[in-house]
């Protein structure tokens, strides 16, 4: 047998710990940035202002993340990429707490954007955590189960948040993040390492750019399946192909450790190869045929998609992880 289908060593305990740790925020930062979105209506009446301006509290958010992104890997590698994540994760905590005072839509937004600009940091500073501190054989597993958490996020916002509205105020949509948060940061605290300090690390403001740029793409691009349809429908489109997704990048980051990124991606993109092919050769399909396609669609992406970002992950150094997570975030 190949010793690269052999089995791959259990992961300790520790380290599971520290991944369970850097999931949690990322699951609350990706959560927050669809769980409002129901609660606009409810937030418009509250403080008696338009919905022109309060879908702000929306697209301030996801505005906030694209930018903080680029700046992970400089601050990581200035201050420590463990500081830099427990630091990102207080100013998250406290922005949902001003978000669920806020007296107004103005302040309201505000304290969304430092949400929004914490979350684009403490992502991949996590990612870069779990990266420096596990073995390389083990990535694939983490980066996976990561993966699944960062996926399901805002797949379950709508549904989280709509539910906790029928029962309670929108204000509740940010207090749920303050006990959670603070949780984290005490585990954080004892747990994550915090990093080596680089003070002579510049930042790349052209790349730095170019990123930023290039960010709305990913950002929006996906819209461009529900073509055709109504908003409710283009939402369950979304759903499924994000479920897809987050169902399989626990299987691909187990399969990819135990047999390598190069047959495991092939197969994604085979998978991808042949759920494209219906639509380039028909022409409207059923919106079950379309949800299968969807759902399978999602899957080749998590084959495709995560054992290409373990290989990254692994062909760099420990100091150059926070680089690699962000190009891939990015």
């Amino acid at each position: 047998m190949k010793k690269s289908a052999a089995s791959p060593a259990p992961i300790p305990a520790r380290i599971r710990k520290i991944a369970a740790i850097a999931g949690t925020g990322a699951f609350m930062a990706m959560l927050d940035s669809t769980v409002a979105n129901l609660a606009l209506e409810s937030i418009r009446t509250d403080l008696a202002s338009p919905l022109a301006i309060v879908q702000w509290v929306v697209t301030g958010y996801l505005i906030a993340l694209a930018v903080s992104l680029p700046a992970a890997a400089w601050l990581g590698s200035r201050f420590g990429y463990g500081r830099v994540w427990w630091w990102s994760l207080a100013g998250f905590v406290g922005g949902s707490v001003l978000c669920a005072l806020a007296p107004g839509p103005g302040t309201l937004i505000a304290a969304r954007f430092l949400q929004g600009l914490a979350a684009g940091i403490m992502v991949p500073a996590g990612q870069a955590v779990i990266g420096a501190t596990a073995e390389r054989n083990q990535l694939g597993r983490l980066m996976g189960t990561l993966g699944l958490v960062i996926a399901l996020g805002p797949a379950l916002g709508p549904g989280l948040g709509g539910a906790l509205l029928e029962v309670a105020s929108w204000r509740w949509l940010f207090w749920l993040n303050v006990p959670v948060g603070l949780l984290a940061l005490l585990a954080g605290r004892i747990l994550i390492p915090p990093g080596e300090r680089d003070p002579h690390r510049t930042l790349d403001w052209p790349g730095l750019t170019l990123l930023v740029l290039g960010l709305p793409a990913a950002l929006y691009g996906a819209t461009m399946i529900g073509a055709g349809f109504d908003a409710t429908t283009t939402g369950l489109l979304l759903l499924t192909l994000g479920l897809g997704s987050a169902l399989v990048l626990p299987i691909a980051g187990a399969l990819t450790d135990r047999h390598g990124p190069g047959l495991v991606s092939l197969t994604g993109v085979a998978l991808l190869v042949v759920t494209t092919l219906p639509f380039l050769f028909t022409g409207t399909l059923p919106l079950g045929v379309l949800i299968v396609l969807l759902v399978m669609r999602g899957a080749g992406l998590a084959l495709a998609q995560m054992p290409a970002m373990t290989a990254a992950y692994t062909a760099v150094s420990a100091r150059q992880m926070g680089d690699a997570t962000t190009l891939v975030n990015g």
